[in-house]
This record gives C-alpha cells, structure tokens and sequence, in this order.
C-alpha cells in the first residue's frame, strides 16, 4: 500500500514480508532522521532474503524503485539485486542458491 501527500509525493509505503507489516516513513520537518535523498547518502542498506527476487525487484520498480544494481547470480552462491526505493533508501533483494559443483565457496 502507498499513502500519497497532496502534491502526490510518497507519505507512507506498507510493505508485507511473509505475516509481517512494516512501513516505511518519509523524512518530515518533525523527524529526527537524516533523508538520504537530501544528503545524497545512506547508512544502510536493507537485505530482504526472499525466493522471488526477480519479481520483487520487477514490483519495486513498477512501484517507483530504481536500480542500483540488476538482478545476478554471483559466483559466491548468492542471486542479488539492488534498489533504492522512493525515499532514497537502499534495498538488496537477494536469495541463496545452489552451488555450482566446481564452486570453491
């Protein structure tokens, strides 16, 4: 779900995991928080493990995500792929998968 302000800018993204809700807040003259958009930085990047990384990653960006990084299999057993989503906030969408059997992981 996605609550809008007036001039249609993101106000509130609910985001469901599994059973859990969270939501993410955008940075207001009353936070005590440091908008990455603004300072052109962040502080962390927030990994979500999920078996459907290429979708989740292909509803961000319908959603208003960017990429970072596209969607890869990495040689260390790892699909990732990342996002910043609309308040500058960086996202890796990542799954493990199977090694190869000449991987020395």
């Amino acid at each position: 779900m996605r609550l809008n302000n007036d001039d249609r800018s993101v106000h509130v993204n609910e985001l469901t995991i599994g059973e859990a809700m969270f939501h993410l807040h955008e940075v207001t003259q009353y936070s005590v928080m440091f908008s990455p958009e603004k300072y052109n930085a962040g502080s962390v990047t927030v990994g979500l493990m999920t078996d459907e990384v290429h979708g989740i990653v292909a509803q961000e960006i319908i959603a208003g995500a960017t990429i970072i990084s596209p969607v890869t299999d990495y040689e260390y057993g790892c699909c990732q792929g990342e996002i910043k989503d609309p308040f500058g906030h960086n996202w890796m969408i990542e799954c493990k998968i199977p090694a190869s059997p000449d991987w020395k992981g």
